[in-house]
């Protein structure tokens, strides 16, 4: 996704990972949104159907690889 778009309502604050159908990997950050190593890994279901949410969501927007690479 552009960085452009990525600034859209639909986009969520979280960096996030689907694992599996069951699992949610996040990047751990401090208060200014700074990566300070690890993931920190729910199997909370609200929160995997969030993200899975979020993901169904941004698909559409995101820019294919092919056009990504050039």
């Amino acid at each position: 996704m552009s960085r452009s778009r990525s600034t859209t309502p639909e986009r969520s604050p979280d960096d996030f990972w689907l694992i599996d159908s069951e699992q949610v990997g996040f990047t751990l950050a401090d208060q200014d949104g700074r990566a300070i190593g690890g993931v920190g890994v729910s199997t909370d279901p609200r929160l995997v159907d969030y993200c899975r949410d979020v993901r169904k969501r941004l698909w559409p927007l995101a820019t294919p690889y092919d056009k990504y690479i050039r």
